[in-house]
Order: structure tokens, then C-alpha cells, then sequence
């Protein structure tokens, strides 16, 4: 079988540049995953930044170049496109893939700048044959499907609450956690109250540092912390149930188990496992988009989950915006 013909859009830093992060669990750049996967052959790469273009004819030479991704789809035809650009341009992407008739599409996150974008790519993908997969990718990672199966059997009782830390952005970070939290629980928020961090202000342009709290379907409350990236950045969360607690530290890589048990007659939490596990934050996607191909499969991460992450963010904005009043998050899609 022909390997399948690869595009990569946009070589910013997890296109290309986090190929040169030592301290990255490789395959660490999108380019770095496509060359390492003996399915795929990556055939060009395409960004409008000129002098970037200069880079990759060194980080990847052979590789056809291209300043204008139409162009790029027509002469190149590939199999598969991954999506790398900025958040700004991922609606106009997606369209453009799709339209090329590309067979399979991996996309950064988040999905896209509106819940309105967001509608819109999913009616016009819905109904079509193309696999398309959001790259919220510790939903590939092995560590976290065995914490989703473990939670599922009760191994920390009834989940009472969920206390998340992030950095450097709600849309840009803290949308990692909740997607994970919909993962690992299966569980939707149903109200928003939140307000802007003021003393953190570094996040990506149009961005927000929010802390705030969301009601789940099941009652558990999730609180969301912002924390200053200038001084460090962060990416945890803590699950609490009513028999133990797991804790999800190191970005993902680190769970460590916590049972109840009663000491001098006062329930306290006692240590019981920890697991740790490196995972690429590329190669699950790419491995996830030729898996549900070949199979018939619907992708763990796609449309769905990258639109409810939208909803849910927006209405903790909102919420911000209002001083902090409780706010309904409506899944209309």
C-alpha cells in the first residue's frame, strides 16, 4: 500500500519549531510526526511567512515548499491535511481542505475563533465522508484512557469536585482541561461564573485569564485557577471523589492515586499510586486520523467536543464580562 501524501499548514511552533525542543517527547512538531509515521509521506509544507519558508528548506529538505495553500492542494493532492496555522485562519483552512476534497484533516485547537465558525464547519462536514480530528491530544494518551476507564468503575466513588490550574490563556490552556474533563467523565457543565484575572496578564491575543466555576450535569463543581506564566506555566487538575482523589500533574505525564483511609478516626487521603507516562502531543492525532479512516471509525476529538469546549469558554466569558453572574451553557449543536 502507498504511503498517504501529507500537506502540513502552518510552521510556527508546533508545525515545525518544537522540533529543536530537546526537552519534548518526540515526535515533538507536527513535521517530526509525519516523517516518523511509515503510513505517511510528507510531501510540502505551507505557510505565508516568507523567511519561515527559508527554515523549513533546512529543517526539511526535498520537502516542496509552498507561500499559497491553494496552490499547494492543487499541484500536491494529498491524503491528509494538518492544519497548524493560527486560530484566526482555522475556519478559512477547513474550508479550503475540505473543499480540495481532502480525505482526512487534523486540525490544532482550539477549533476556531467563534461558536458561529464553529456551526458552520460542522453542517458543512456532517455529512461528508472526511475524518476530521481536533488535536486535543491527551485524549490520545494511554495514560488518560486508563484514568477515564478506572474513573468509570468507581474507583474514587462519586465525583464531588474537580479543581483545574492553568496558564496562559483560557481559550489556549485552560480549553485543554475542560475537553479532558468531558473525556475522562463524560460529563457536561450546565452553569458558568467567572471572573477576569487582572494580576495575570499574559495570554494570547483576544484571549482571557479567567477564574471561575462550572456545574456539571452530575452536581460536581469544577474550579477553574489562573495562574502567571510569566513565573511559570501550569497545567493540572485534581479530580475528588468520595472514596479517593486522582491528581493530573506534569502537563498530563503524572497520575497520582489517593484512597480514603481512616487515621487516628479522621478519614484523610493516603497515598496509593503513582503512574507516569510521557506521550507525544502530535502523534496521537496523526496515528487517530489513518485509524478511524482505515476503520470507519469516529475520531475521539472532532467537531463535537471542540464546539462544546467553545460553548462552555464562552459562557465563562460571559459570565466575566457580567461581573460574574451565573450563566446557562446552552449545547445548541
Amino acid at each position: 500500500m502507498e504511503p498517504y501524501k501529507c500537506i502540513i499548514i502552518g510552521c510556527g511552533k508546533i508545525g515545525m519549531e518544537y522540533g529543536a525542543d530537546r526537552g519534548r517527547v518526540p515526535p515533538r512538531s507536527h513535521i517530526e510526526a509525519a516523517f516518523n509515521n511509515l503510513k505517511v509521506k510528507l510531501v510540502a509544507v505551507s505557510d505565508s511567512d516568507t523567511e519561515r519558508l527559508e527554515e523549513i528548506k533546512k529543517y526539511a529538505p526535498g520537502i516542496n515548499i509552498y507561500s499559497d495553500t491553494k496552490s499547494a492542494l492543487d499541484l500536491e493532492k494529498p491524503d491528509i491535511a494538518i492544519i497548524a496555522a493560527s486560530t484566526s485562519a482555522h475556519k478559512d483552512l477547513i474550508n479550503l481542505v475540505y473543499d480540495a476534497g481532502i480525505k482526512m484533516i487534523i486540525c490544532e485547537k482550539p477549533l476556531c475563533e467563534s461558536i458561529f465558525d464553529a456551526e458552520g464547519l460542522a453542517k458543512k462536514l456532517q455529512n461528508s465522508n472526511v475524518v476530521f480530528v481536533l488535536n486535543y491530544q491527551r485524549r490520545f494518551f494511554s495514560l488518560f484512557k486508563d484514568i477515564k476507564s478506572e474513573l468509570s468503575r468507581g474507583r474514587i466513588g462519586r465525583i464531588q469536585q474537580i479543581n483545574c490550574c492553568y496558564s496562559n490563556g483560557l481559550y489556549n490552556n485552560a480549553g485543554h482541561l475542560l475537553d479532558a474533563i468531558m473525556f475522562l467523565t463524560g460529563e457536561h457543565a450546565t452553569t458558568a461564573s467567572g471572573i477576569i484575572n487582572k494580576t495575570n496578564c499574559l495570554h494570547p491575543k483576544n484571549d482571557f485569564n479567567i477564574d471561575g466555576f462550572l456545574e456539571l450535569e452530575n452536581g460536581a463543581r469544577v474550579a477553574f485557577q489562573s495562574f502567571d506564566q510569566n513565573a511559570y506555566g501550569i497545567h493540572e487538575m485534581t479530580i475528588y471523589g468520595t472514596t479517593g482523589l486522582v491528581a493530573i500533574k506534569e502537563h498530563g505525564y503524572l497520575a497520582e492515586w489517593k484512597k480514603v483511609k481512616i487515621k487516628s478516626g479522621i478519614p484523610i487521603f493516603d497515598k496509593e499510586e503513582f503512574i507516569r507516562r510521557e506521550e507525544s502531543f502530535v502523534k496521537g492525532a496523526l496515528d487517530e486520523v489513518i485509524k478511524c479512516y482505515e476503520q470507519g471509525e469516529n475520531p475521539s476529538s472532532g467537531l463535537k467536543n471542540g464546539t462544546d469546549v467553545l460553548i462552555t469558554l464562552d459562557s465563562l466569558v460571559k459570565s466575566a464580562l457580567n461581573n460574574g453572574l451565573i450563566t446557562p451553557v446552552r449545547y445548541e449543536f
